[in-house]
């Protein structure tokens, strides 16, 4: 079966051309990719682009990729590269500054207004977290990962991943009560 391969296996299958062994290895990365494009983000929607957009350009250079067993290190630096391009575009800022100065003018604009001030509570919480925490956290929730398979990706072993993951939800839940209890 081959979501039983080793990544050494499946990136030089990918390297020669077969996309289902990459799409497996993609499966395997992708709670990683969102936790730190994420992370760098603290945009939801543009952790999914980013993290995709680094998924297309890793499966362009794969066969670039001298050892394939640092897949998950190499694959993080494009996601990175990938955070740095976006945020030198220009028009970047100019969107974000349009954003800001919106103003609720209709019912329906208030619940849109309302999600985004949440979303933007739940970045700033997350944000506040001790990175290697928030990054297990963001792989477990975000991208349903595994134990094993953030261990394997932060290169820990399972017990830290654990008290880790526990440390984020206590951290995120305090942060949030103190800031709801603050409005």
């Amino acid at each position: 079966m081959m979501a039983e391969r080793s990544d050494e296996n499946l990136v030089a299958a990918a390297a020669g051309g077969d996309r289902g062994a990459f799409d497996v290895l993609a499966r395997r990365y992708r709670p990683g990719l969102l936790a730190v494009t994420l992370d760098l983000s603290g945009r939801f929607d543009v952790a999914e682009d980013l993290a995709q957009e680094a998924l297309c350009r890793a499966w362009e250079h794969v066969g670039e990729l001298r050892d394939a067993g640092a897949f998950g290190p190499w694959l993080r630096r494009i996601a990175i590269n990938c955070y740095r391009m976006w945020i030198r575009r220009p028009w970047q800022e100019d969107a974000d500054l349009e954003q800001a100065g919106e103003t609720p003018q209709q019912p329906d604009q208030l619940d849109e207004v309302l999600r985004r001030e949440l979303e933007r509570a739940l970045a700033r919480g997350l944000r506040s977290l001790p990175r290697q925490n928030r990054l297990a956290l963001l792989m477990r929730v975000l991208g349903g990962a595994g134990y094993g398979e953030i261990a394997r990706f932060l290169g820990v072993p399972e017990s830290t991943v654990a008290g880790r993951i526990y440390r984020a939800r206590r951290q995120l839940q305090a942060r949030l009560s103190r800031l709801l209890d603050d409005r």
